[in-house]
């Protein structure tokens, strides 16, 4: 298994589009209050699916409180755990495996 700190650079540095496989249906703005509800994950083209990526990853890059938000994401992730879409389920448990890393203490 990866540190926390390997974890956390490859989920910085990751696939975009994995990313938000992980977090189905857009859930993950229960860590980023402020943030626009994204259109539910399921509706999207895979176009929309990467867009909605990038801006994610962008505000957790920058957020003063990853720490907080890696912790927040770890339910969801793991309710959300074998719940795919019909875009690329084999990616999900990939990613879900990459964010519970990252929740790890």
């Amino acid at each position: 298994m990866r540190s926390h700190e390997d974890a956390r650079l490859a989920f910085l540095e990751g696939d975009i589009f994995t990313l938000l496989l992980a977090v189905v249906d857009g859930e993950v703005r229960g860590a980023l209050e402020h943030r626009v509800p994204p259109p539910p994950f399921t509706e999207l083209s895979l176009e929309g699916v990467i867009q909605e990526a990038s801006k994610l990853l962008d505000e957790l890059r920058t957020s003063k409180k990853v720490s907080r938000d890696w912790r927040s994401l770890r339910d969801i992730v793991q309710a959300t755990a074998g719940d795919g879409s019909d875009i690329c389920c084999d990616a999900y448990e990939s990613a879900r495996e990459v964010f519970l890393q990252l929740c790890e203490e």
